[in-house]
């Protein structure tokens, strides 16, 4: 195995974990008089998305078509945006990350919509990060080569130099394809064995 001496993260799925889900689908879907599969598809597949993930459109046009389709108030709609966003920040993956960043260069690569950053920076410490690339600012999204080959430039690295961790297959394959080691994120102790695998760089 080739030297490690950074490692980048995803976000979503791997530091943060949503809560939205069946329940809040059928609260929801209910509220609008929908089925399960077409708010699904209205709220959580919504076409629009695609394009607000490389900063094409704001979040705030994604969820203005979002309502055109579901019709809620004013107030519903605020709180099903909350919902939507709500979910756990894993801080004890968070201390850990902490622990390794005298050993390792750290960075990010999130998939994210306008308002990431500001979300991000109000619940974690992104300055432990020596880089941190959202799609949105980046025109780009993951699994594009130039977003990986970004986050190596602004991290001034070799790839094979890169631990990607993420929660999506799709996404470490595209790491893995510019020469990264990637690692498919589930829980912080299988996490926590394979980095004890890794020899810290001198």
């Amino acid at each position: 195995m080739n030297q490690i001496t950074t490692l980048i993260f995803d976000i979503g799925g791997v530091i943060f974990r949503a809560a939205g889900g069946p329940p809040l689908r059928e609260k929801w879907a209910a509220k609008c008089g929908l089925d399960f599969q077409t708010f699904d598809e209205i709220v959580f597949n919504s076409p629009l998305y695609d394009k607000a993930a490389i900063g094409e459109i704001s979040s705030e046009e994604v969820w203005a078509d979002r309502n055109t389709k579901l019709g809620l108030s004013e107030n519903d709609l605020q709180e099903l945006k909350a919902e939507y966003y709500h979910g756990r920040w894993d801080l004890d993956l968070m201390e850990n990350i902490q622990a390794l960043a005298p050993y390792y260069k750290l960075g990010i690569i999130s998939d994210a919509t306008s308002g990431t950053r500001e979300r991000v920076s109000q619940n974690i410490d992104i300055s432990l990060f020596q880089s941190v690339i959202f799609s949105y600012e980046a025109g780009v999204r993951k699994p594009d080569p130039k977003i990986y080959h970004q986050s190596l430039r602004e991290l001034d690295i070799p790839a094979q130099e890169a631990l990607f961790i993420d929660d999506r297959q799709i996404n470490i394959d595209g790491a893995e394809a510019v020469g990264m080691l990637g690692y498919l994120y589930e829980e912080l102790r299988p996490f926590q064995d394979f980095m004890l695998t890794i020899a810290k760089p001198k």
